[in-house]
């Protein structure tokens, strides 16, 4: 059975273990502290999907900018890794991809502020894709943004990821194509408020 949930504290190292399996990188970083703050910190939303008991897939949301002031030295790592060295330049748009029908050849007109979340990584074990997981992993994410005030959820797509494109635009989210990435946009639905009698 499968089931989806926000990471509890003892399934954490199993989660932290997904995420390496995954090889998961943020900035150019891959180690066990960024995972740990992935799945810890109050500025991130993290959501595991479990098959018999063992992390599966995986969704991390990051909720707002904070974890960078208690994190400076992952942010200097981060930074440091972005920027141009001399001597380089930054790579030029590229030809548009061969992208799924729909999509919007122009950037984004949201960025990441404000009421907007931002996902930094969705994945699902290698043996268990295929199943819906990704899908199941959102269904409980949105619930837990619209608790707290967020109106909509992007998430950065490389252009040739074409099964994360084809299940973000199956799911009904917008693509926007700005010659380098894809960026989908979806709105966060909000909960119904019940009328006081």
């Amino acid at each position: 059975m499968t089931d989806a949930g926000v990471v509890k504290r003892e399934e954490l190292s199993d989660a932290i273990g997904l995420l390496r399996t995954l090889n998961v990188s943020y900035g150019g970083i891959t180690t066990t502290g960024l995972y740990r703050l992935f799945c810890t910190s109050p500025s991130m939303l993290t959501v595991v999907c479990r098959e018999q008991g063992r992390c599966v897939g995986i969704v991390v949301v990051e909720l707002d900018r904070r974890w960078l002031r208690t994190h400076p030295f992952l942010a200097f790592q981060m930074l440091s890794r972005r920027l141009i060295r001399p001597g380089q330049s930054a790579t030029a748009p590229s030809a548009p991809p061969d992208l799924p029908a729909g999509t919007i050849y122009s950037p984004c007109p949201r960025e990441w502020r404000g009421p907007t979340a931002r996902v930094l990584f969705v994945g699902v074990d290698e043996q268990y894709r295929g199943r819906r997981l990704a899908a199941a992993m959102y269904r409980e994410v949105f619930p837990q943004l619209a608790q707290r005030g967020r109106t909509e959820l992007l998430i950065r797509i490389g252009a040739n990821n074409a099964p994360s494109l084809a299940h973000h635009l199956h799911a009904g989210w917008k693509l926007y194509f700005d010659g380098h990435v894809v960026t989908a946009l979806t709105p966060v639905p909000q909960a119904k408020m019940s009328a006081k009698s």
